[in-house]
C-alpha cells in the first residue's frame, strides 16, 4: 500500500479535493493520525489572522519535512534499503512519532507567539523593586508593568507560583479592582498599576515564577476570568498555556524578572 506525499497530505488537510487521499486515510491508521495532526495544524494557523503569507509557507515546509522524517537543513539521505519485498513499494515517511509531535507543536506555537502583532499589546516589561520604609514581619518587595499597546485594549494579569496561580488584576476583593488604571486603556504607553503606591506586593520567600498577561478589545466577563483563575489554579503551565494562548492570541507568558 503507497502512502500519498507529505504535500498531498497538507493539500488536503489544507482542503483540497483529494478522492484518493480521502480513500486512503479510511484504511490507514498511520495516515489518519497524521491527517489529524495536520488538521490542529492548520486550524492554529487560520487562527493567526495576521501571520503573513511566507511565514506560513516557511511552517507548512518544516511540517512536510518532518513528515518525511527529515532534519531541518540537512542534506539529503540516502533512502533505507531496508523496506518490505512484498509490497514492492517505499513508505515515503514515517508515522509520526509522540515525540515528533511535541517538538513540532513547541516550534510552531514559538513562532507563532513571537510574531509581532500589528494590534493590541506591543511592549512589555516588569520591574521589581524593595519599597522604602516598609516595616513586615516577612521581607516583602513590589512589582508594576509597563506597557504599549496600539490599539484600546482591558488588560488582565495573573502571578503564577510553584504551585498555584492567582489573579491579580481585576482584583473584585480589592478597594481599586483596577489598581487605579482606567480601562480600555488608550494607544500608547502605560504604567500597572496606575502609581507606585498601589504597586503589587509580595513576600520575598513566594517570589512570583511567572506573570502571565492577557490583553483584549473587549472587557473580560466574569465567567471568563473565573475560567482562567481554573486553568491557572495549579500554575502547570502546560496544562493551562495552550488552550490560554488558543482563546487568547494576545496573551503573554513571561518569567518573572531577577531584580
Amino acid at each position: 500500500m503507497t502512502c500519498p506525499s507529505p504535500e498531498n497530505l497538507l493539500e488536503y488537510a489544507e482542503g483540497a479535493a483529494r478522492p484518493d487521499v480521502a480513500a486512503h486515510v479510511v484504511t490507514c491508521t498511520a495516515c489518519s493520525d497524521q491527517l489529524a495532526e495536520l488538521g490542529a495544524f492548520e486550524t492554529m494557523l487560520a487562527e493567526r489572522e495576521t501571520l503573513p503569507t511566507a511565514e506560513r509557507e516557511r511552517l507548512r515546509a518544516a511540517t512536510a519535512r518532518t513528515l518525511r522524517g527529515e532534519a531541518p537543513r540537512e542534506a539529503p539521505r540516502e533512502a533505507p534499503r531496508s523496506e518490505s519485498p512484498r509490497s514492492g513499494t517505499v513508505r515515503r515517511f514515517p508515522l509520526w512519532p509522540a515525540l515528533g509531535v511535541a517538538v513540532l507543536a513547541a516550534a510552531v506555537l514559538a513562532a507563532l507567539t513571537l510574531w509581532p502583532s500589528p494590534h493590541g499589546l506591543l511592549d512589555l516589561d516588569v520591574r521589581c523593586y524593595p519599597p522604602e520604609g516598609a516595616m513586615r514581619a516577612e521581607p516583602i518587595e513590589r512589582f508594576a508593568l509597563s506597557l504599549r499597546v496600539a490599539d484600546p485594549r482591558w488588560i488582565a494579569i495573573w502571578e503564577i507560583g510553584n504551585s498555584t496561580g492567582r489573579r491579580l488584576l481585576p482584583d473584585h476583593d480589592a478597594p481599586l479592582p483596577t489598581f487605579g488604571v482606567t480601562f480600555p486603556l488608550a494607544a500608547g504607553d502605560h504604567r500597572v498599576p496606575a502609581s507606585e503606591l498601589l504597586d503589587f506586593e509580595y513576600s520575598t520567600s513566594a517570589k512570583p515564577r511567572q506573570l502571565l498577561v492577557i490583553a483584549t478589545p473587549v472587557e473580560l466577563r466574569a465567567e471568563q476570568l473565573t475560567a482562567i483563575d481554573e486553568l491557572l489554579r495549579k500554575g502547570d503551565r502546560a496544562a493551562f498555556w495552550p488552550t490560554v494562548q488558543h482563546q487568547y492570541p494576545e496573551a503573554r507568558l513571561l518569567d518573572f524578572p531577577s531584580r
